[in-house]
């Protein structure tokens, strides 16, 4: 007997394939700018899941004083309320900061910089009113919105090639868990993946009732199991850390959350169902060639140029200044002595910030390609007990199976 995933007629109607792309290999490009502060009106919002260093946008520059040595900026981070900003860069050195805001060290009584969340009721900064009153009211409330006020006092040897490229830490979104009945911060994959089918504002606006969420909580299980590494220690199986802005087209945007777990997405009976690339269990009630319509169709083999024996690629490193950075490859000797040649296949992970989460990922995806025998099972109305997603015993004797 041989464990397969069953295609079924029928049930596959309603599972788009856009659940199903192919995550934008283009990321290294991408999230070289996602450290860069700067002023664009027409910049998108950026929503982030879990925790990442990132740039944002001036919406506020302005200057103070009798001589102009004190220069105000407002610099947005994310389109929502986030958990917390946790650290503040100046270029890529960190800037030690006091409970107040006040900076401590180098900066010591040139610089203070305030945290604004981005709560709905957030109310409009009040050491910014009182300095540019004329400018910043109390309308300027920035709701909704994740923002730093920075005051700068002029230092010709601080900042000896003007305003500093100023980014942040920043812990983002809060989601909702299934399994808690809370809304927390939370860096699992399954979790924010579901967040952005029902968020109102940047995701899908997927209502509750059509989110399947036993199969999000065994997914967010699965991502939350400890993984002993080989050098000591333990991680989480999976973690999403990533940004997302909302000029992304929402395939790209689930894409790259969902390969963050190595997962899969789909729609079935009128709810969305996520999978995370783990083991699970057979249904107990298989198929066989009594419960067939048709002959069986049987595919053993990939196209040419889906075959791969190497995954390679890039992931967001902390130890790199959260930028891209290549993660070990992933190589199979006997696949390549099989294909005759070393075939890589770069694989992107744009929301995972380890380098042996990312080695896990990859080896996930080796893995799938060197099992590639598809099987088409025509079958009677025994099969409307799966849906897509299950994983369904065969017995086929003809095949040995």
């Amino acid at each position: 007997q041989v464990i397969g995933m069953a295609l079924l007629n029928g049930v596959l109607a309603g599972a788009s394939m856009l659940l199903q792309k192919k995550p934008n290999t283009d990321f290294g490009s991408q999230a070289a700018t996602r450290t860069i502060t700067g002023m664009n009106p027409t910049a998108p919002r950026q929503l982030i899941y879990g925790q990442v260093r990132g740039g944002g946008v001036e919406v506020f520059l302005s200057k103070t004083g009798t001589s102009g040595e004190y220069l105000h900026i407002v610099i947005a981070l994310a389109g929502h309320k986030c958990q917390g900003i946790d650290k503040i860069f100046f270029d890529d050195a960190e800037v030690p900061l006091d409970t107040d805001g006040n900076a401590t060290g180098t900066y010591s009584g040139y610089l203070k910089v305030k945290k604004h969340l981005g709560a709905d009721d957030q109310v409009a900064d009040a050491d910014l009113m009182t300095a540019c009153p004329s400018l910043w009211d109390a309308s300027c409330t920035l709701s909704g919105i994740c923002y730093i006020y920075v005051r700068l006092t002029f230092n010709n040897s601080l900042y000896p090639n003007g305003i500093p490229n100023i980014t942040a830490l920043v812990s983002g979104k809060q989601v909702y868990d299934p399994r808690t009945a809370t809304t927390v911060w939370s860096q699992n994959p399954a979790l924010c993946l579901r967040d952005f089918f029902t968020d109102t504002r940047f995701g899908l606006k997927v209502p509750a009732s059509q989110i399947n969420d036993n199969s999000f909580i065994e997914a967010a299980n699965a991502c939350d199991e400890l993984v002993t590494l080989s050098s000591g220690g333990t991680e989480k199986r999976s973690t999403c850390n990533g940004v997302l802005d909302s000029s992304v087209a929402p395939e790209e945007c689930i894409a790259r959350i969902r390969t963050s777990m190595s997962g899969t997405v789909f729609f079935s009976g009128g709810q969305f169902y996520a999978h995370a690339g783990t083991w699970r269990t057979p249904i107990s009630v298989g198929l066989s060639e009594k419960d067939a319509r048709a002959s069986l169709a049987v595919q053993t083999n990939l196209a040419l140029n889906d075959i791969f024996n190497a995954v390679q690629g890039q992931y967001v490193s902390p130890d790199n200044n959260y930028q891209p950075a290549d993660y070990p490859v992933i190589k199979s000797n006997l696949y390549a002595l099989q294909d005759g040649a070393t075939i890589f296949y770069d694989y992107t992970l744009a929301m995972t910030n380890s380098a042996t989460m990312a080695q896990r990922l990859a080896k996930i995806e080796l893995l799938k390609v060197r099992q590639p025998i598809t099987v088409q099972f025509k079958a009677n109305l025994k099969a409307l007990q799966y849906i897509v997603g299950d994983v369904v015993p065969v017995s086929w004797q003809r095949f040995g199976w």
